[in-house]
């Protein structure tokens, strides 16, 4: 059965920013996987800085949270399952910044962990939560509820009659 198409023509600067944003957002996420995968227990020792899960449980969102956020950036980026890792993505990001504000609220200094062993090349992306660190997640959901919105954005900016492909699938 054929796609149906809508009557409505992405304008130029949506279409770059839908797939600027949806790169920026898989490229950050599959940086942040790779560099915890190569070390599920430094990524769990992270874990436990934050003081949400008893020591025993830890291991386990060590080992899983770096794999679901790669799948979910391969699927943001290569558009399988696109909904689905934007979310995943989306509520991943969600999490880790109320885990930010938690930790600040109770004056804990830990190391975000946000990209394992591979933050030594991005500096001015990891350290320890704060502000910093707050306002790039903060931006990063930004971009997230862009997103999510683009094509209600998009049916603003429409012009009429011409047909366009649904590059949000």
């Amino acid at each position: 059965m054929p796609r149906s198409t809508s009557s409505t023509a992405y304008h130029p600067l949506m279409v770059a920013l839908i797939w600027s944003f949806r790169v920026l957002l898989a490229g950050l996420f599959i940086f942040a996987a790779v560099g915890k995968i190569q070390v599920p227990h430094e990524f769990a020792a992270v874990i436990r800085k934050f003081h949400v899960l008893p020591r025993m449980l830890s291991n386990l969102p060590a080992m899983i949270l770096p794999w679901v956020e790669l799948l979910a950036s391969l699927g943001l980026v290569t558009g399988v399952l696109r909904r689905a890792s934007l979310a995943w993505i989306t509520l991943l990001l969600a999490v880790f910044t109320l885990l930010f504000v938690r930790v600040m609220a109770l004056g804990i200094l830990v190391d975000c962990g946000c990209f394992g062993i591979l933050q030594k090349y991005v500096p001015f992306l990891a350290g320890d939560v704060g502000f910093g660190t707050l306002s790039r997640n903060l931006v990063l959901l930004g971009l997230c509820a862009f997103l999510w919105f683009a094509p209600a954005i998009q049916a603003r900016l429409s012009t009429r009659g011409a047909v366009a492909p649904d590059i949000h699938r």
